[in-house]
């Protein structure tokens, strides 16, 4: 058995293939909490999420104003700033964005 697919219509298929695919392989990431990689330094513990204030917010901006920080990534801290500061500091909410960002990536 054979599957054609319209030329046309390949771009379609191949954009929805790949959000069925990400969605498989993540979507478990919904129930899972924190890890104790890096999620504590970056994240759980994080005073900079905990008070959000125009202080904390700039702080991100300081390479190594984070304890134990090994990246610099202000964009990320800016997106767990957001969503600390929208929904507090929840694993789901995490993984959701990150889970999100995945599906738009692809």
């Amino acid at each position: 058995m054979k599957i054609r697919v319209d030329p046309d219509n390949f771009d379609k298929v191949v954009v929805y293939g790949l959000i069925v695919v990400v969605f498989i392989v993540y979507s478990r990431v919904f129930s899972f909490g924190f890890v104790n990689w890096d999620d504590a330094n970056l994240v759980s513990e994080n005073p900079f999420l905990k008070d959000i204030s125009l202080n904390s917010f700039s702080q991100l901006f300081v390479p190594g104003a984070i304890r134990c920080e090994q990246l610099f990534i202000p964009i990320t801290y800016c997106s767990y700033f957001m969503e600390s500061a929208f929904f507090g500091i929840k694993a789901e909410i995490f993984h959701s964005t990150n889970f999100l960002l995945h599906v738009f990536n692809s």
